[in-house]
């Protein structure tokens, strides 16, 4: 298939790297610095998709609304109002369905989407609406925000409980929760101006705080809406785990699991990515993990052990490479460039 380029569609690129290049030079830190010219030069095709990944030095034919929120949030933690609405214009142009919902991800070669949600990701980007109207005291915002959020409980929830996604094709619900996709600080925030969410953020809340004592350290992977209970996966997926803890906005609550992840650490100098029940399964470790575990201990409010873990982060970088990944086969995530830009904008704050 071929595609053709538009004048509007050069300019949502030109945009989005122009003002990526111009937050260069504002920020502090040289690491930042360093990140964004590769996240502008080589992430950001000239529609303004983001590449999902690069493989093999190759760049992926996918882009993710999730790299979308993310940089939006950073925009948001930079207060560059400019650099939001240009990407919050991406997403309206590319990832919104004819029926409303955001699509997970797009095919940024031929535009196809892949035509289901994650609500991970919707909330992700509702959660942006929500600040950047707090942020900016711009009326838009709230009113974009409350679209999305109608089409967020009418795809993403079943009863009284949000669901993982809406599979457009079958016109099918999930009949799951995965419990790394609830983010309670989030939903906090997102119910104080939409009432709507208040009783989703109540359940979501109960969801995580019941599944402490099912599997500690770890928590359980999801909440089957069938028989109404948890389910664990093993291996155990790190990255999930840590995703989980942080969502949880009392961080009384993640106690065990984080004794377990400093043992680890003191223990073995690195945090494995799978286990099994509590022993490690290989000596494969994750970028994004460290990055998002960093701004964990951030939110625990213990420094320094969101700096102990940031510096494994570096592992990641080569001597002559401004991105994180896998530096000798030359494999990098948007995920991962991104969380680490994330974290490291809060580190400087």
């Amino acid at each position: 298939m071929v595609i053709f380029f538009g004048i509007r569609d050069y300019y949502y690129g030109f945009r989005l790297k122009s003002e990526l290049r111009a937050l260069e030079g504002k920020v502090v830190s040289y690491k930042e610095k360093e990140l964004l010219n590769f996240i502008r030069r080589d992430l950001i095709d000239n529609r303004g998709l983001i590449i999902s990944k690069i493989e093999n030095g190759k760049p992926s034919e996918y882009s993710l609304l999730e790299s979308y929120g993310e940089l939006m949030e950073y925009a948001l933690l930079r207060g560059n109002k400019d650099l939001f609405d240009i990407l919050l214009s991406i997403v309206n142009k590319y990832f919104y369905s004819k029926d409303g919902y955001l699509y997970w991800r797009i095919n940024r070669l031929t535009l196809m989407p892949e035509n289901s949600t994650a609500l991970i990701d919707s909330l992700r980007i509702l959660n942006a609406l929500v600040s950047a109207y707090e942020i900016f005291k711009d009326k838009k915002y709230m009113e974009m925000g409350e679209k999305i959020s109608e089409e967020i409980l009418k795809f993403n929830s079943s009863g009284e409980f949000f669901v993982d996604y809406y599979d457009g094709n079958t016109k099918a619900k999930a009949n799951k929760i995965s419990l790394f996709y609830l983010d309670l600080r989030k939903l906090k925030k997102i119910a104080k101006l939409f009432s709507s969410f208040n009783k989703y953020y109540i359940t979501s809340k109960k969801i995580l705080e019941n599944s402490i004592s099912i599997n500690r350290p770890f928590f359980p992977k999801e909440f089957d809406l069938y028989t109404f209970s948890y389910k664990t996966h093993y291996p155990v997926n790190m990255l999930e785990q840590v995703i989980t803890a942080i969502n949880f906005d009392d961080v009384n609550k993640i106690e065990d699991f984080l004794s377990f992840v400093k043992n680890e650490i003191n223990k073995y100098n690195k945090l494995n990515t799978f286990y099994m029940s509590d022993k490690r399964v290989d000596d494969q470790e994750n970028v994004g993990l460290y990055a998002i575990l960093a701004r964990l201990f951030i939110f625990c409010d213990d420094k320094l052990w969101a700096k102990k873990v940031f510096n494994f982060v570096e592992k990641f970088k080569g001597n002559d490479s401004f991105s994180y990944g896998d530096f000798l086969g030359k494999n990098y995530y948007a995920f991962d460039q991104l969380e680490v830009l994330l974290t490291l904008s809060y580190m400087e704050d």
